[in-house]
């Protein structure tokens, strides 16, 4: 580890000018240096030259300055009084900090930021708000209500009197003008229609053959000596050195620079050595033998099978006249108020089915809204519920995007 000192700077806070750690008043304004003025290393500490001369160096470790307690200035470790005032290095330091040096007053500083702090503070609020939000994952809203549709729609039937046909088991209770129309085929029965002759294969036993078979038998063992490369350790060698400066200032314009070296870790490469092993491989020999199997063959047989035939059945087939409700047209009522009204049929032998209702409520945010106006839609699945609302009343929803999760009354 080797050791150097080198020379620090610091700025006059009067007149700005840069001096060398040397120097214990300014180099331009003549004013000496107080604890307001700090020490600073150079920018580039590896590139500073090392202090050589003997007086410097003398300065440099002759230990840290100390500040008069009358005036405030920086005095050198040896000097046994101040050198501004005169005053001992026994002096109490003063109760209050010496006076600061007159500053140059700042220029073209601009007035009137209330407004721009407003804002900017609306804004960092709002962008909490929307944080709060988007983990929550909806938003409670305060709206009115804004609108309202409904729809009532059904199906307009008329009782007529229509012509129907069919077979005895489908002629209604309520049948009137019932004529015979003759016969019709209902449906087909299989029926018996004679024998026919079928010729089919058998596989009837026809004594033994014989067969011959290889098959693979084992046969011991083959032993041989194998050599092969194996991993026995490492070839290692020691890493890079590297080496580092750290400079700490002596609080007297000077500071000690020490540098220290450190090894980095080892690089090895895997060391390989030859081995020799015996290696036992099984052996096997072909053998070939002869087999007895039953034998078969195949025999040509007949046989009679039943034979059968499609019969067709006729029964009664009828007219008749009979009352069916038939639909007409779909009637429909629709309004933007609360006020509904359901469809009426109107007319001898008539009536409504399929009846179907469809309610909507629009709702707009109450309070103003910097980024324009936001508006949801609710569909209520019922009369009662769609009634229980009033134009402009206030409630409270929750929220995902433009989706309503629920409602509440504000």
């Amino acid at each position: 580890m080797s050791e150097r000192q080198i020379e620090m700077w610091w700025r006059c806070s009067s007149c700005g000018h840069r001096n060398l750690g040397r120097h214990g008043v300014c180099q331009q304004c003549a004013n000496p240096k107080d604890g307001s003025e700090a020490w600073e290393l150079p920018e580039d500490t590896a590139s500073a030259p090392s202090v050589t001369d003997p007086a410097l160096l003398a300065l440099a470790k002759g230990g840290p300055d100390w500040r008069c307690g009358f005036c405030g200035s920086d005095q050198r470790a040896h000097d046994g009084s101040c050198r501004e005032c005169g005053a001992g290095r026994s002096q109490p330091e003063p109760t209050s900090p010496p006076p600061a040096r007159p500053q140059p007053s700042p220029v073209g500083r601009s007035s009137g930021c209330g407004p721009f702090l407003l804002m900017l503070g609306a804004l960092v609020t709002l962008g909490a708000w929307w944080g709060l939000e988007i983990r929550r994952g909806f938003t409670d809203v305060e709206v009115v209500v804004d609108e309202v549709a409904w729809t009532h729609s059904a199906l307009l039937e008329r009782r007529e009197l229509v012509e129907e046909q069919g077979f005895r088991a489908d002629v209604p209770s309520d049948s009137l003008e019932l004529k015979s129309a003759g016969t019709r085929v209902h449906h087909t029965d299989s029926v018996p229609d004679g024998w026919t002759t079928e010729t089919y294969e058998e596989a009837v036993p026809d004594g033994t053959r014989r067969r011959a078979v290889t098959e693979v038998v084992s046969d011991g063992d083959d032993v041989s000596h194998v050599s092969e490369r194996v991993r026995c350790g490492d070839d290692c060698e020691p890493g890079p050195e590297s080496c580092h400066e750290t400079c700490r200032p002596n609080g007297n314009g000077f500071a000690t620079c020490k540098t220290e070296c450190t090894r980095g870790p080892e690089r090895c490469t895997p060391k390989w050595c030859n081995e020799t092993r015996t290696v036992s491989t099984p052996k096997t020999r072909t053998v070939t033998r002869t087999i007895d199997e039953p034998a078969t063959k195949l025999v040509t047989r007949t046989r009679k099978v039943q034979a059968w035939r499609e019969e067709p059945v006729r029964e009664p087939y009828f007219t008749w006249k009979a009352w069916r409700w038939l639909p007409v047209e779909d009637v429909v009522e629709q309004g933007v108020t609360f006020e509904t009204r359901l469809p009426i049929a109107r007319g001898h032998d008539v009536r409504l089915s399929r009846e179907k209702a469809a309610y909507t409520v629009v709702f707009k945010r109450r309070l103003w809204w910097p980024f324009g106006a936001q508006r949801w839609t609710w569909h209520p699945d019922s009369f009662e519920a769609f009634s229980s609302f009033a134009s402009g009343a206030a409630h409270r929803l929750r929220v995902r995007g433009s989706e309503v999760l629920s409602i509440d009354p504000a």
